[in-house]
């Protein structure tokens, strides 16, 4: 796909299926209701917009929803809100998740006096994310097209070549023959990313396929000169103990991958050679500010500004015993770290602000004494690639990667029954709703929703086993009774994703298979051990594998 193409492909990924229409709180719909007018104030580092139109909807006592039957609603936020009127609220949740052509609306339902208000995310924002991800994808692709033709070249050839892309390679205007366009070593990567692998299998690795280690005795002389090159350049070493080190040996061995390191929309093709490390090839800082223009823009809705009376204000110091806000909370690669900062930003300026943040990426906001707060916006923004807008008074911040998680989001509807379950269970999902989850989830929505109900990763391990029982509750009856399940052709076959139970099925003739329920207490906190037996031919039972989850610490 063209570059400049793949561009107006974003522009307009919205209009698939028409304009939404770019329904706020209008001021018509603020003087019909003066519920609206009534202030809410609000603090959470971490909030789904369903339970942020919950709450909201009890402060004001009015009724504010979100659609339950949409993904979109389980979008984890931070919320500081201060004395913010509702309608001024609800209409900055509304422009934090809307864009030029993919806006959400806001449905006013019931009659005069007893409206009530449900956030929706029509079809056209709907497909928006999708949009995002083609068009990351067909540009990254086609960059590694026109990357991969130039390094084939003669340096003079290269040039020209390069200085005729400029645009499709996002370049800088001002010197397309920068430093990168004159470092043999850049473009001999390219040439090797070419020499070993086939078209097929370049374009599966950009698509974020994994291939086995390339041996460097299979490299062209070219492509183990330039193997050679790296690791003399490196002077890598290695610890011996005891302050001892010794060079690291040369690579045997060359890997090719694609990745989103450093939590960046853009994704990076990387050969990394051995333990001396790799360089990123295509995609990078060019694709991933040439993405956020574009997407910065398009989040630029009708009303809102860029700076406030606030913006060049300092950050006044933090109240005796206050936190650092550069604190290291505890990992949970499920939350940001910058939701403590923001948290702490609020309470100094003061201000509100509501920010849709991207999962831990392992970075940490710095220090904001003495800082303006454009400054700190900016910092921010740089760690941890924000976008940063107003509407009203109101600050909002959007990661530029949400659309990344989309598919992970799970319908606040399964969330409700697992997270009932979960509740009645004392902490310890059932197995019913295990196989439920396993059968109704995909792998990144099991991974996505662990942090919250951590028996998921079990479901996520053994999805295919507990995926067809959660199916069929006779299946799950038969399988956790006395006689099992018994070992069909058709058990098999649906076994055959989950590489360690398909080896042991093919190992002997089994007769059927059962799951065994065993409770118990380790150091003050209940457990769950599901065991996995199968019958041998003889109709004896041998325990097999097993697979345990602790209890989760109630909420209430």
């Amino acid at each position: 796909m063209n570059v400049s193409k793949a561009a107006v492909a974003l522009a307009l990924a919205s209009l698939a299926c028409g304009r939404a229409r770019a329904d706020r709180i209008t001021p018509e719909m603020l003087r019909d209701d003066p519920r609206l007018a009534t202030t809410v104030s609000l603090a959470s580092e971490d909030i789904s917009i369903s339970e942020l139109t919950a709450q909201l909807a009890a402060r004001a006592h009015i009724t504010v929803a979100s659609d339950d039957r949409d993904p979109a609603a389980q979008e984890h936020l931070a919320v500081f809100l201060r004395d913010v009127p509702l309608g001024d609220a609800m209409n900055a949740l509304w422009s934090l998740m809307s864009y030029r052509r993919a806006e959400w609306l806001w449905s006013r339902q019931g009659t005069p006096g007893a409206y009530r208000y449900v956030l929706v995310r029509p079809l056209a924002a709907r497909r928006f994310a999708e949009g995002l991800v083609n068009w990351m994808q067909d540009t990254f692709e086609a960059q590694a097209a026109l990357l991969e033709k130039a390094a084939l070249l003669s340096p003079e050839q290269r040039a020209a070549f390069i200085h005729a892309h400029v645009a499709d390679l996002f370049w800088p205007a001002g010197d397309p023959t920068d430093m990168q366009l004159k470092v043999d070593r850049f473009w001999d990567g390219l040439v090797v990313f070419q020499e070993c692998l086939s078209p097929e299998a370049r374009l599966a690795v950009l698509r974020g396929a994994q291939v086995p280690p390339i041996p460097v005795s299979s490299l062209s002389e070219r492509g183990r000169s330039f193997v050679r090159a790296e690791w003399e350049r490196a002077h890598a070493t290695r610890s011996l103990g005891g302050g001892r080190t010794e060079p690291v040996p040369m690579p045997d061995a060359i890997t090719v991958f694609t990745t989103h390191a450093g939590g960046t929309a853009a994704p990076n093709l990387v050969i990394q050679l051995g333990q001396i490390g790799g360089y990123a090839y295509v995609g990078g800082v060019r694709l991933e500010d040439a993405f956020t223009a574009k997407l910065e823009s398009l989040w630029n809705n009708d009303g809102d500004v860029s700076k406030s009376p606030l913006t060049d204000q300092r950050i006044p110091p933090a109240k005796p015993g206050a936190p650092p806000a550069n604190i290291r909370p505890p990992f949970d690669q499920h939350k940001s770290t910058a939701a403590p900062a923001l948290r702490q930003l609020s309470e100094r300026m003061p201000l509100s602000l509501i920010a849709r943040l991207p999962e831990n990426d392992g970075a940490y906001p710095q220090p904001m004494d003495g800082k303006t707060l454009r400054d700190y916006l900016s910092d921010l923004r740089n760690r941890f690639h924000l976008m940063t807008k107003w509407r009203g008074d109101v600050l909002l911040l959007s990661s530029t990667t949400w659309y990344m998680r989309e598919a992970a989001l799970v319908p606040q509807q399964i969330v409700k029954r697992l997270r009932a379950a979960q509740e009645s269970g004392h902490g310890l999902l059932p197995l019913k709703d295990l196989a439920y989850a396993a059968s109704r989830l995909t792998p990144a929505q099991l991974d996505h929703l662990s942090g919250e109900i951590p028996a998921l990763q079990v479901a996520l391990r053994w999805r295919e086993l507990l995926a067809p029982l959660g199916e069929s509750p006779l299946l799950l009856s038969r399988a956790t009774s006395d006689r099992g399940l018994p070992v069909t052709d058709e058990l098999r076959a649906a076994l055959r994703g989950n590489a360690t139970l398909s080896k042991i099925l093919d190992q002997v003739a089994w007769r059927a298979l059962r799951l065994v329920v065993e409770d118990g207490q380790e150091n003050g906190t209940a457990f769950r051990r599901i065991r996995l037996d199968l019958q041998a031919p003889d109709a004896s039972w041998k325990r097999i594998a097993g697979f345990q989850y602790r209890a989760k610490e109630s909420s209430k």
